[in-house]
């Protein structure tokens, strides 16, 4: 979780600033496709719209695995802010 990598352009975030309602009726939207996608499709599948750095192309279900991954890290920084935020209020 401590280790930092730069993003492809294509995934890197808009400049803030965001409003949260629309943040998490995007996030609300992603999860909705996430899981169509993992009851509808073949998760052993081969995506080939983008290499993983390093990795190359990975299957439905190693990108729905990186997701989850990569969501959780998300949310231990949120975690860390928010103690933080605590800590010097």
């Amino acid at each position: 979780m401590e280790q930092k990598s730069k993003a492809a352009e294509a995934v890197t975030p808009n400049l803030p600033p965001h409003q949260k309602e629309d943040l998490l009726k995007k996030l609300s939207a992603n999860k909705a496709t996430l899981m169509t996608i993992s009851a509808e499709k073949d998760l052993s599948q081969l995506c080939l719209g983008m290499e993983f750095p390093f990795m190359g192309y990975l299957t439905r279900y190693e990108w729905l695995r990186f997701v989850q991954v990569h969501t959780q890290r998300h949310l231990n920084q949120i975690r860390n802010i928010e103690d933080r935020l605590a800590n010097t209020q």
